[in-house]
């Protein structure tokens, strides 16, 4: 909530708060400094009231009177509606920014959308917590109410009775008290019940907060192990648009050679994490086999299938070249060679001392190392996967081929070689 109006995502020099940026790039600023003025006015009265509330909250212990728990309860239950609200501005403000850029056909920032975006899910957090809040203090006011019912009705019961010899009236009386004593502890339970509790069974590795620490949704807590091996990496926001849980992941670990284990996306974190202007997100994969050489905390790298064809035409990538926006290969209108002298698979290149045509493709998917062609070429034909520029003298050049074509060696002479591959 800071971040949106004093931090720095709008200034390429780190000299201006984004809300002078924001106000000030507007074209009409007074309009739009409005909503500026009411979210710093707002902030700063949810900045007060957290402040207090945190001080106050450290001071209680689980042995604090009720009257302090009841109290807090209170307090916590304005804080969160004065932390509501000031988002609830600082949206308003985004919003109008937005809206005078888009009235004078400006440009808007990728950084905005990225405050509006998280503005929201703050704002649906803050709103679930005050709800939750206002339950409890609705669920306790009804139970102080009903015990001091029963307190009248204890004094009713002893009129007349001075002497509580009215057994019918002594055991409703106490039934009635024993079960308002029961439910009144019940609400002491479910207010100390405020701990964290871990997602699944395990072994606790590292504790990274101690009693009384203030920690928020995503902050790490700790490490906890377990006899399932999970795989956690970091993925840009294009690639992570791609992942769905359930596709199938190889990994592979650093430390451990030769080592490949399978499997397969188990979580994708909703919500990205903002980091020097750039969104990551988390992904979770499950290994399909455990194997004791991991451990935790090893570099981990990991191949995820996002799409799969099977019989189709590939080529290397290095084949693929860009002109403009039109991709093409590089092909002979005469054959180098027939397939009865294929060289693919040896270590001798084709010479040419004709140049290649351009041929122009349409590519489809693609890995690290091979590209689909869509159209363009047909199975057989031969294509320049890589060309070396023979060099005056009398020492031999080689380079490999990416299609296992090896390099040619030269002498005396000078042109261009063309190494290629079926």
């Amino acid at each position: 909530m800071q971040n949106i109006l004093y931090g720095y995502d709008m200034s390429q020099t780190k000299s201006q708060w984004n809300i002078d940026v924001l106000r000030n790039s507007a074209i009409n600023i007074e309009a739009v400094g409005v909503f500026a003025n009411t979210a710093e006015r707002d902030y700063k009265t949810a900045r007060a009231k957290y402040d207090q509330a945190l001080v106050d909250y450290k001071a209680l212990t689980r042995y604090s009177d009720t009257t302090l728990l009841e109290k807090q309860l209170a307090t916590s239950a304005d804080t969160v509606t004065a932390i509501a609200q000031a988002l609830q501005s600082e949206l308003n403000f985004l919003d109008a920014f937005v809206d005078d850029a888009t009235t004078h056909s400006r440009p808007i920032s990728p950084s905005v959308n990225i405050m509006r975006t998280n503005a929201r899910a703050y704002l649906s957090t803050a709103n679930a917590n005050l709800s939750n809040l206002l339950n409890q203090q609705k669920s306790l006011d009804a139970t102080k109410k009903s015990i001091l019912d029963n307190e009248r009705s204890i004094q009713i019961y002893t009129i007349g009775n001075p002497t509580g010899g009215n057994p019918i009236s002594l055991q409703s009386s106490e039934y009635s008290i024993a079960d308002q004593g029961r439910k009144l502890q019940q609400l002491k339970d479910d207010l100390a019940n405020y701990v964290i509790v871990a997602p699944f069974a395990g072994t606790l590795a590292t504790l990274s907060v101690k009693q009384f620490d203030t920690v928020s949704t995503g902050t790490l807590v700790g490490t906890l192990i377990t006899n399932q091996k999970i795989a956690q990496l970091s993925f840009n926001e294009v690639d992570a648009s791609k992942i769905k849980i359930g596709q199938k992941a190889t990994l592979t670990f650093d430390a451990i050679e030769g080592l490949s284990i399978a499997g397969q996306v188990a979580e994708i974190d909703t919500l990205g994490t903002v980091s020097q202007g750039v969104v990551t997100y988390t992904v979770k994969i499950s290994f399909d086999t455990q194997d004791d050489r991991v451990k935790s905390g090893m570099s981990v790298s990991a191949a995820i299938i996002t799409d799969m064809k099977q019989d189709v035409l590939i080529v290397p990538n290095s084949a693929i070249k860009v002109q403009g926006s039109t991709s093409y290969v590089e092909i002979f209108d005469t054959p180098l060679y027939s397939s009865a002298t294929s060289t693919s698979g040896t270590n001798t290149g084709i010479p040419s001392s004709v140049p290649p045509q351009k041929q122009t493709v349409v590519s489809g998917l693609s890995n690290d190392t091979m590209t689909e062609i869509v159209s363009g070429l047909t199975e057989g034909e031969q294509i320049v996967a890589r060309t070396i520029t023979a060099t005056t003298g009398t020492s031999a050049t080689q380079a490999p081929s990416l299609l296992n074509a090896a390099g040619v060696r030269t002498s005396g002479s000078s042109g261009t070689r063309a190494v290629t591959g079926r």
